[in-house]
C-alpha cells in the first residue's frame, strides 16, 4: 500500500448534545487540530461568554430555588407529602443532620468509654472535633437507633434517640431540605 493509499481517519463524530451547544454558541465544529491560531481564538472567546452566561443564568436559578424551598418544604410537611414527581423530576423531602462538639475534652471521654460502639471513634476527635466524621457517627446512631425502635418517619428529635451521656457534649442540628432525582 502506498503513502497516496492511506487514508486519513476520520474523527469520531461528536455527540448531538455537544453539536447542538457548538451550534447555539457559533462555534466552529472543526476538529482543533485543523483550526487557525484565529479560529481557536474565536472559539476560546465564544465558548468563555457562553459559559459567563450559563454561569449568571444558574446564578438567578439558584436565588429562585432559595426562595421556593423554604415555603414548598413547609408545605410539603404540612401535607404530609413526602415526595411528589412533575415533569419527570422526583422532588422530596430529606433530611440533613449536623454535630458539633461543644465539649470536645468530655466527647474523647465519651468516645473512649464507648468505642466498642462507634466506628471510627480515634478518628473523630485530634486537637478538635471534626464536624463530618462526628456527624456521620451521629447520623449512624440515629439510624441504628430507629430501625431498633422500628421509627420510618422522621418526627422524633435525633437527640431523644441519642444515649443521654452523649447528648449534652453536642451542638445538634437538623435541616430539611429539597432533593430532586430525574426519572
Amino acid at each position: 500500500m502506498s503513502v497516496a493509499e492511506i487514508k486519513k481517519p476520520e474523527a469520531p463524530a461528536k455527540p448531538k448534545a455537544e453539536q447542538d451547544v457548538l451550534t447555539r454558541y457559533k462555534v466552529s465544529k472543526k476538529p482543533v487540530t485543523e483550526m487557525t491560531t484565529d479560529q481557536m481564538l474565536e472559539a476560546a472567546a465564544r465558548l468563555d461568554l457562553a459559559k459567563r452566561a450559563i454561569e449568571a443564568e444558574l446564578e438567578i436559578i439558584g436565588t429562585r430555588l432559595e426562595e421556593i424551598e423554604p415555603l414548598l418544604i413547609e408545605r410539603m410537611l404540612t401535607n404530609e407529602t413526602k415526595r411528589t414527581t412533575i415533569l419527570g423530576v422526583t422532588v422530596h423531602l430529606r433530611n440533613e443532620l449536623w454535630a458539633s462538639a461543644i465539649d470536645v475534652l468530655g466527647l474523647k471521654r465519651w468516645l473512649g468509654r464507648n468505642k466498642a460502639h462507634v466506628k471510627n471513634a480515634s478518628a473523630i476527635v485530634k486537637e478538635t472535633a471534626n464536624t463530618q466524621t462526628l456527624s456521620a457517627m451521629v447520623r449512624e446512631m440515629v439510624r441504628k437507633r430507629k430501625e431498633e425502635l422500628g421509627i420510618k418517619a422522621v418526627g422524633k428529635p435525633p437527640a431523644v434517640l441519642l444515649p443521654k451521656t452523649l447528648v449534652p457534649l453536642l451542638k445538634i442540628t437538623e435541616k430539611t431540605k429539597l432533593g430532586f432525582r430525574l426519572n
